[in-house]
């Protein structure tokens, strides 16, 4: 298998398994006893996607850099062709594409996860409110 098709099937099959393992999470804590469970989820799956990131950058980039550097060594010596120049110049240029990806997930994945743990803090003020207002009325 090619470091590319690699890269690509990594990227996918990780952006699938989240959205079935975000679905299925909802699907099952939807109920309002589980609507706790699924402010410790969302966080976990924000963790999962940074881990996720760092494998992509730090172990397979650096794969494919490899590839390409040894493959311009090979034409330096063969110098009939030089095919993979350019593929070498497009993989250090393709930084900023790689970075959206994982960041609008990221992005999406915080927002999620900052509402579940608002939205139980706006309980929670709700509810002394609630009791400072009764406490008032009694005097």
């Amino acid at each position: 298998m090619h470091f590319n098709e690699l890269l690509i099937k990594l990227r996918v099959q990780a952006l699938g398994g989240l959205t079935i393992s975000g679905t299925l999470v909802t699907a099952i804590f939807k109920d309002g006893n589980s609507y706790y469970s699924l402010k410790f989820v969302f966080p976990f799956f924000l963790i999962a996607w940074g881990a996720k990131y760092c494998l992509d950058i730090f172990y397979y980039n650096r794969l494919l850099s490899g590839e390409a550097d040894a493959i311009l060594d090979l034409e330096k010596q063969f110098l009939s062709f030089q095919l993979s120049t350019k593929t070498a110049v497009a993989i250090r240029n393709s930084t900023k594409g790689r970075k959206w990806f994982y960041l609008i997930v990221f992005i999406g994945l915080g927002i999620i996860s900052i509402f579940l743990w608002l939205s139980d803090i706006l309980k929670i003020v709700d509810y002394l409110l609630t009791i400072a207002a009764l406490e008032i009325a009694n005097e």
